[in-house]
């Protein structure tokens, strides 16, 4: 397991990192649409809508708060199994960085 991120790995994500942030903030906005018609009762909708922010929010601060190198490959790993990250993104890394993003994700 990598002690500390590669230099280059580390400018990656935080090039990465903004893109990826908007990204998810704007399907998190294009999905709470749908909360206008689904449900029997506005109260309903708004519950719902109420749990899918916050769950989204939640997402968000797993992956993007308190960024640091030293956290990074753990922020890194919590995009990818989030989904947040897609593949062709994660390659942008170093083998090295994607071979412990991918045992921390335990996805092989």
């Amino acid at each position: 397991m990598l002690e500390h991120l590669p230099e280059s790995d580390w400018k990656e994500w935080q090039r990465l990192a903004p893109i990826l942030l908007n990204r998810f903030c704007e399907s998190v906005v294009t999905a709470a649409a749908k909360f206008r018609t689904e449900g029997d009762s506005g109260h309903e909708r708004f519950l719902a809508l109420y749990r899918f922010v916050a769950e989204s929010n939640r997402k968000i601060a797993n992956v993007f708060d308190d960024r640091r190198r030293s956290n990074a490959l753990f922020k890194i790993a919590t995009a990818v199994s989030t989904e947040i990250m897609c593949a062709e993104e994660l390659a942008s890394f170093s083998e090295e960085t994607r071979e412990c993003v991918r045992k921390i994700c335990d996805v092989g």
